[in-house]
């Protein structure tokens, strides 16, 4: 895989970064993309701002190399297999799902996956004064998420959550330990709130 994907709305974040630091991000975008190594940052800003992307990196990469698994399987047994001719089955209307809940919620297995990545990126300040507040239980934490995950997406809460760390460096205050700062929705911003209370 020789390119990458990046989304507009990142943006907002890099009005973090100076233009120094803005280089530094692009050379850390274009080293990951091609060995998805992550180098030692000391620069927390730099390293909050990465991890915005990093899990859409990793799904990027994943979803090439599913293909090119696929593509490489199916070139062994002469190609591409014919598509089956069957209509889709129309769904019964008692089918349809009526709770907003459980269209968001993932499966275990994509829960795990989903919080791993938000606790990875999960960097607490440090403020200037050298104090500091840990994650705090993990397992609290991964309760908390699974509650937030009912009222907002995956990426929402990722996105708000490193948007809400930067703020904190910024302004040198310390960041909650994750339950606290999930249960409370601090990874809130304005536009979610407009979004989902619609």
């Amino acid at each position: 895989m020789n390119y990458i994907i990046v989304y507009l709305e990142i943006e907002h974040l890099l009005n973090f970064l100076t233009q120094e630091e803005k280089g530094d991000f692009l050379d850390l975008l274009i080293q990951y993309g091609k060995n998805q190594e992550l180098p030692n940052i000391q620069n927390l800003k730099l390293l909050n701002v990465f991890n915005f992307m990093k899990g859409r990196l990793d799904t990027q990469f994943e979803k090439a190399r599913v293909k090119a698994e696929t593509a490489r399987k199916n070139g062994a047994g002469g190609g591409r297999p014919s598509k089956p001719n069957r209509k889709p089955r129309k769904p019964k209307e008692t089918q349809s799902v009526k709770n907003e809940e459980l269209i968001n919620a993932p499966n275990n297995l994509d829960l795990d996956f989903l919080f791993e990545e938000f606790w990875q990126g999960y960097n607490p300040v440090k403020t200037k004064e050298g104090k500091i507040v840990d994650k705090g239980s993990k397992q609290l934490a991964k309760a908390a998420y699974e509650k937030a995950l009912k009222k907002y997406t995956a990426d929402q809460i990722f996105d708000g959550t490193q948007e809400y760390l930067l703020k904190c460096l910024n302004n040198n205050t310390l960041t909650c330990q994750v339950s606290v700062m999930l249960n409370q929705e601090r990874f809130i911003v304005e536009q979610y709130k407009t979004l989902n209370a619609k």
